[in-house]
C-alpha cells in the first residue's frame, strides 16, 4: 500500500477489494498491473480484503489461471482493508454492492471514490471461492473485461485533462 503520510490520496492509485484477499481482488491486482503496463505505466494498484485473514496466500485456482497467463500471483499474500489506507486512494474498486455498502458504513469520507469495479457492463463479480473451474474462469473474464473498461476511461480523462 502508498506510504502513510497525510492522507492525501496518490494520484491515479486504485484500491482493489473484495471480501478475503485471497480470489477477485488479488486477479484483478494483477490483471490490471499488466493492462495498465501497456496503457499507462504510472497507474498504481493495490488489493485488500474487508474480511481478510493478512497474510494468506492467495487461492490455489486463481494462482493456476493466472500462471497459463503467464502472470505470477504466487507471491501475493491477503492484506485487510482499512479505511486509513484506502483514504490514500483516488479510486477504490469494489466487486459486490455489499462490498460498497461496508466501506460507505465503515468511511463516508471515501464517498465519491468507491465504485463496482463491474459498473461498465460486468455487473457485480462473485466470489468463485471453492467454486468449478469454469465459475473461476468467469470470474477471470468478468475482471478482464471491467478492469480494460476501467483502465479506458481513466486514460481517455487523463489525457483529456492533459489536452484540456
Amino acid at each position: 500500500m502508498p506510504e502513510a503520510g497525510t492522507g492525501d490520496a496518490v494520484a491515479g492509485s486504485t484500491l482493489l477489494v473484495c471480501t478475503a484477499n485471497i480470489c477477485r481482488s488479488p486477479m484483478a491486482e494483477a490483471l490490471w498491473r499488466v493492462a495498465a503496463a501497456r496503457l499507462r505505466p504510472t497507474l498504481p494498484v493495490f488489493s485488500a480484503g474487508l474480511d481478510a485473514l493478512p497474510g494468506r496466500p492467495a487461492d490455489l485456482a486463481c494462482v493456476e489461471l493466472l500462471a497459463e497467463r503467464g502472470i505470477d500471483l504466487a507471491e501475493h499474500r491477503a492484506t485487510r482493508f482499512t479505511p486509513a489506507d484506502a483514504r490514500r486512494h483516488e479510486l477504490v474498486l469494489v466487486m459486490e454492492p455489499e462490498h460498497h455498502r461496508r466501506i460507505m458504513a465503515a468511511a463516508p469520507m471515501l464517498a465519491g471514490r468507491v465504485h463496482l469495479l463491474g459498473r461498465w457492463g460486468a455487473g457485480p463479480i462473485e466470489d468463485p471461492y471453492g467454486a468449478s473451474r469454469s465459475e473461476y474462469e468467469d470470474c477471470l473474464a468478468r475482471l478482464d473485461q471491467s478492469i480494460i473498461a476501467w483502465l479506458n476511461r481513466i486514460v481517455i480523462r487523463q489525457d483529456a485533462t492533459r489536452t484540456g
